[in-house]
Parts: C-alpha cells; sequence; structure tokens
C-alpha cells in the first residue's frame, strides 16, 4: 500500500454539476483511506455525487455485481486476490466498465502491462484535482464516441441480419470482415466462422468460364457474371462489389454483394429452393444449431398433426442449464456460450433423430417427443452429461435440471399452450439463471 498524502487546497474548488452524463456513477478502488478519501470529496467537487469506494479487488467486483458503475478510478497496487490491472481486465469483460488507473509506479514494465487492460487514462499519484478532471472530461468523451460507435454497429448488424440476399464484407488483407446468414447458407460457412478467417478460403469465385480466380477487391461497380466454386456443385452467380472508405478516402475493403444467376433472371424453381434455405435459416438458433422458438412453433405444430393422426401420446421435455449466470460472472461470456453448446452436442447425442430439439432462451431448451415416459431417457440424458464433463476438460461442470409434460393426442394443445404448462413444473426457485 503506497501512501500519498494531500493538501486541503487541492480540492477548493466550487462545486458543479458534471457536463459528463456518460459517467455518473463512479467507483473507487484504492486500499489507502485518505487518497479514497480524497478522490471521493474531489468528485463531489466536481459533481460527481454517485461514488462508492471499494478497498479490494474481491470488493470491487462485488459491488459492481451488486450495482453497475460507469468507471472506475483504479489503483493499480491494491489489497486482494488481484492486483489493480487484473481486477481492471475482469471489470472489462464481466461488467463492460472502463478504468482510469492512479498510481506511483511509472516503471516500464508496470506501463507496459497496464496497457494491455486498455484503460481510459493513466494518473501519477499524486493525482492534482484538475488532473483528474480532465482526465474524466476525456474519459467521458471517449466513452460517448464508444457507445455511438456501438449503437451504430448494432444498427449495422441488424441491418445485414435482415437483408435476405447473401452479403459479406472483406478488408484490403483479404480478411473476412462480416457475413450475414444469406451468405452463410449460399457459401456453406459454418456458424461458428467469424472475422478474420482468410476470404479466399470461403469464397472461391472464379471467372464466368470458370478459368481465372477473381480478385474482391477489383469487384466494384455494376453487377460481374462470375462462377461460385462449390463442393455441391458450383453456382452461377453475379457479384456486385461496394468499396468501403475511412474519412481519407483510403480503402478499407469491399462488401459484396452476391446474387445466384437464378435470382438474377434463371429459373422460378432455384428461386423457390433459395428461399427455402433462408426460411430453414430463420428457424434456427445461431449458437447452438438447434431450432429457435419460431423453429419449434412452426415445425411443432407440423409434428402434432402427425402425432394427433397416429394417435400417440406427446411428451415435453424442459431442459434447464444451470448457474449460467455464475459462468458468465466467473470464466466470461465466451464460456456461457461454450455451456449452451456443450448442452445442445449432448442433446444431439442423446436423443432420436425425429424429436425435435430447441433452443427458447437464454439456457432453457425444449425437447417434443412422441414417447409416453421421459424417464429412461432423461437418465441417458443425465449419464451423457456426467461423460461429457469427464472428457470436456473444462473450468466449469455443465449441469442440468429436467422437467417432462406428457399429454395423450386427444389432450393435444397448440405449441404456446404446452410450452406455457411445461414452464409452470419448473419452480421459480429452480429456474436457470
Amino acid at each position: 500500500m503506497n501512501q500519498h498524502f494531500y493538501r486541503n487546497d487541492e480540492i477548493r474548488m466550487e462545486t458543479s454539476n458534471p457536463s459528463d452524463a456518460a459517467l455518473e456513477r463512479i467507483l473507487i478502488v484504492e486500499d489507502d483511506p485518505i487518497t479514497a478519501r480524497y478522490l471521493e470529496l474531489a468528485l463531489k467537487r466536481m459533481g460527481y455525487v454517485h461514488t462508492r469506494i471499494a478497498q479490494s479487488s474481491e470488493q470491487a467486483l462485488a459491488m459492481l455485481k451488486a450495482e453497475p458503475a460507469d468507471l472506475a478510478l483504479m489503483d493499480i497496487q491494491i489489497e486482494g486476490k488481484y492486483d489493480g490491472i487484473e481486477t481492471a481486465r475482469m471489470m472489462g469483460d464481466q461488467f463492460d466498465v472502463p478504468v482510469i488507473f492512479l498510481t506511483g509506479m511509472t516503471d516500464e514494465a508496470t506501463i507496459t502491462r497496464a496497457r494491455e487492460a486498455d484503460p481510459l487514462d493513466y494518473l501519477v499519484k499524486p493525482v492534482k484535482a484538475d488532473d483528474l478532471r480532465a482526465s474524466l472530461h476525456a474519459a467521458a468523451h471517449r466513452e460517448r464516441t464508444a457507445r455511438t460507435m456501438r449503437e451504430r454497429e448494432s444498427w449495422f448488424s441488424a441491418t445485414l441480419l435482415a437483408v435476405d440476399e447473401p452479403m459479406l464484407g472483406c478488408d484490403t488483407k483479404g480478411r473476412l470482415v462480416f457475413i450475414n446468414p444469406a451468405a452463410r447458407q449460399l457459401l456453406g460457412v459454418p456458424a461458428g466462422t467469424g472475422s478474420n478467417a482468410k476470404f479466399m478460403d470461403i469464397v472461391r469465385l472464379v471467372d464466368a468460364q470458370g478459368v481465372r480466380a477473381m480478385d474482391p477487391m477489383a469487384l466494384r461497380g455494376t453487377a460481374v457474371p462470375a462462377t461460385l466454386l462449390r463442393p455441391e456443385g458450383d453456382l452461377a452467380v453475379q457479384v456486385t462489389g461496394y468499396p468501403a472508405m475511412d474519412l481519407r478516402d483510403r480503402a478499407l475493403g469491399i462488401v459484396l454483394l452476391i446474387r445466384s444467376a437464378s435470382v438474377a433472371g434463371a429459373t422460378e424453381s432455384e428461386l423457390r429452393r433459395l428461399r427455402g434455405e433462408l426460411s430453414v435459416q430463420s428457424l434456427t438458433d445461431e449458437l447452438t444449431g438447434l431450432n429457435n422458438r419460431r423453429g419449434l412453433n412452426v415445425l411443432g405444430d407440423q409434428q402434432l398433426k402427425v402425432i394427433r393422426r397416429g394417435r400417440t401420446p406427446v411428451t415435453l421435455l424442459t431442459i434447464a442449464v444451470q448457474h449460467l449466470k455464475e459462468i458468465n460472472d466467473q470464466f466470461g461470456r465466451a464460456a456461457g456460450d461454450q455451456a449452451l453448446k456443450d448442452c445442445a452436442k449432448v442433446m444431439r447425442e442423446t436423443f432420436r433423430e425425429s424429436d425435435l430439439l430447441c433452443r427458447l432462451v437464454g439456457g432453457e431448451f425444449v425437447v417434443m417427443m412422441n414417447v409416453a415416459d421421459a424417464a429412461e431417457i432423461t437418465q441417458r440424458l443425465s449419464a451423457n452429461i456426467g461423460s461429457h464433463n469427464a472428457a470436456a476438460g473444462r473450468a466449469f461442470q455443465l449441469k442440468v435440471e429436467t422437467s417432462a409434460l406428457t399429454r395423450s393426442a386427444k389432450d393435444l394443445q397448440n405449441i404456446p399452450e404446452l410450452l406455457a404448462e411445461a414452464d409452470t413444473s419448473l419452480t421459480d426457485g429452480r429456474r436457470p439463471p
């Protein structure tokens, strides 16, 4: 613990309302009570009245879990299990909270480590009130800019998902930047393939004669006839390129719109095939590859008609992944996503191809089966999860809770009503996080 002493005249300034609404709630992480009190008074004099003080890494993380913050003033040398730099990384990963580092350490090794946590600023102790004010103003501006960018990216992503024609982007280094569901479907790109993949490994375009490979950066302007090479068969397409430029009019990459020749004027049957493929895409949960809620409603209603004709019972098995929030909090969102993927994998290994597997929301899954008793298959699911936990080598254990609802053919309702009835069989206290 480093002690730094501050003069009272350093914080004698008029109390004002902060102009930085982006930083209303500030968490001070400092184990020296004198420094912590000085920072709290200085912030309140500046108009930042919603401040809290944590003296250790564990206390800081617990406070953020209980109540969000817009910014943390973080001492690098703090008490607790983690130092300030590691705590800052965890704050960013788990709570999306930016930090300003406060420290008396100015050696190159410490500064290099601190930069890896991507702080908004780095202030050397003893911190002057004027320097703190300036740093907060700059931090607020950066946060507002970052928030605006995130909102624009969200709108951009939503627009790409809504476009029903294959669209993807490539940077000047030949790396995939984005790809929408229609393009994934057309190109056969797995859901897990993301940005930074090599564009030429995913999109194999040659000229209309099928001879010369086409440079994506050269496909600008009007639609260019081309051939898309695919394992299931080559496809005649038309490609239109839209250059992406920065503010200095330098090339960032290119956005490609790929239309099947059928869309550009070939047979109606090909159009129906493409629309059918896109329809299947809209019924699928992108993370797990199982059916989504819409898929359950559409395909489940079809399956109910078959079950009614055969007069066989139907069982709706609800599977809830346990402790999902704790996994996200402790290991990060990627681990939470992996837990959901693991559950989907075990479900595929457990149930029959004729069973309808769906992910509803969060960690809740549903299986629709034409069986009278789910006891045996529930036991098999439990055994398969045990085998998965023993072999997966994860830092967390996959745990699920199940609840079965069985109805005879004469009692069958529609899918939403069946879901509502099955939902009541899980008590509130045992719902997935």
